[in-house]
């Protein structure tokens, strides 16, 4: 006779912690997955289950991914808010406007002669 299944199933999902890079994406089993653009530089706790893929910053709780996992190999996933964040945060950084001296000629003539 067999024993009665357990109540609760066993925890088996793969957990770590990791920094978010500039890139906000992370690697697991060939895909990259992206990460919210407003957490690089904090840590996430990455937790892999056998349908998905999350992450949560460890300050404050703050979901940094949620995508469904992906078994093709060498994908990238990105959500599209994420992809909305990234390039709002690029636009945010870039400078209005280069400024560029323009000296007269004569300038570079004294330098050749």
């Amino acid at each position: 006779m067999m024993r009665p299944l357990p109540e609760r199933e066993p925890d088996v999902d793969r957990r770590w912690v990791v920094r978010v890079p500039p890139d906000p994406h992370l690697r697991f089993d060939t895909n990259d997955y992206s990460l919210d653009p407003n957490l690089v530089g904090r840590r996430v706790e990455v937790r892999v289950s056998q349908r998905e893929i999350t992450a949560v910053a460890l300050d404050t709780g703050e979901l940094a991914c949620r995508h469904e996992r992906c078994f093709a190999k060498n994908h990238t996933v990105t959500a599209l808010e994420h992809a909305r964040g990234a390039c709002v945060s690029v636009a945010a950084n870039q400078t209005p406007g280069w400024v560029v001296e323009q000296r007269p000629l004569a300038v570079y003539d004294r330098l050749i002669a």
